[in-house]
């Protein structure tokens, strides 16, 4: 039977060699799960927090509401990513993390998780690594938000999240993407009308297909061409 912790486990193996050691300890951790309803907060900017968020399903973002009440959403997390591996060095959330789906997830002390770094320095070279990854995909969507056409931009959100669902074990051609087209235009800098034309764009094209507001993967090589979706910086082996 799984534990909590096997799919985080599987995300740190991707690109990090373990002892068996390390990794019994790890598996070993029993953290308290709560589920939550889309659009919850799980933390809020300004929080002190004494806990990492790992999903354990569902999808969750990074947001920022702003005084007009709208949201951006800067990144999103996964079954098997935890949200804020950082706040065992920084505790005070400097943005809010929202159930973007119905969730469920983690909360892994941190006490737990700097034990295990002060234990094993190649579990906590695992988890620098882990947040090395979190930088490197924000780093991302700040140039392709900037950088790429609204088209384009939807094409690569839809690539990254296939990609790393692959990676998790989970799907990537035939990938459904789970958020609605309101979210969406929270990830891609528009509005839900420009999403809306754009989506039905690609399905056009024969990238993805659309059904009951549901967007689906159907060709990723073509939806990558769109997207200039290139997934080196998802870092998805061991460091050359």
């Amino acid at each position: 039977m799984d534990r909590p912790l096997s799919r985080f486990l599987n995300r740190l193996l991707l690109r990090s060699a373990l002892s068996q050691e390390a990794q019994n300890s790890l598996l070993a951790l029993d953290p308290p799960r709560t589920e939550k309803k889309a659009r919850w907060d799980l933390v809020r900017s300004g929080q002190i927090t004494s806990f990492a968020c790992l999903v354990a399903s569902g999808t969750i973002g990074r947001s920022e509401q702003f005084s007009d009440g709208s949201r951006r959403t800067a990144a999103l997390y996964i079954e098997g990513d935890m949200c804020d591996l950082h706040s065992v060095a920084v505790p005070v959330a400097r943005w809010n993390i929202t159930a973007l789906t119905d969730c469920a997830i983690y909360e892994v002390p941190h006490t737990d998780l700097r034990r295990l770094h002060d234990q094993y320095p190649d579990l906590a070279m695992a988890f620098w690594r882990d947040t090395v990854v979190d930088a490197s995909i924000l780093a991302k969507w700040v140039t392709v938000l900037s950088g790429l056409s609204t088209k384009s931009r939807v094409a690569h959100i839809l690539c990254e999240y296939g990609t790393r669902a692959q990676a998790a074990g989970l799907e990537k051609e035939g990938a459904s993407f789970p958020l609605t087209q309101s979210q969406l235009a929270e990830l891609a800098g528009t509005t839900p009308v420009h999403i809306s034309r754009t989506l039905k764009a690609l399905a056009d094209a024969g990238a993805i297909g659309i059904s009951r507001g549901c967007s689906r993967i159907l060709d990723f090589e073509k939806l990558c061409r769109i997207g200039e979706f290139d997934p080196t910086y998802l870092m998805l082996g061991p460091p050359a």
